[in-house]
């Protein structure tokens, strides 16, 4: 049985979550450079370190999401417009 924390593992399971969420390419390296604070040609690139940290955010929106979702209310762009 494969380890699923390996470090292999955790980098496929960050490329399906961003599938999942349905990032493209652009706004995968977009939220790379805003969460790693450097710029990046490919996540192929990325340390093991940064892709658990990449992990933890794209958990956490999925988190935040689920929990919202459950509530009641999904919060789309014309909410930040009103606030």
């Amino acid at each position: 049985m494969p380890d699923p924390g390996s470090p292999e593992n955790r980098r496929i399971k960050m490329m399906a979550l961003a599938r999942h969420i349905g990032l493209t390419r652009d706004e995968r390296m977009e939220l790379a450079r805003y969460a790693l604070r450097r710029d990046i040609s490919s996540w192929k690139d990325l340390t093991d370190e940064q892709v658990n940290r990449m992990l933890d955010q794209l958990e956490g929106f999925e988190l935040i999401s689920y929990l919202l979702e459950i509530r009641g209310h999904v919060p789309t762009a014309d909410d930040s417009e009103s606030a």
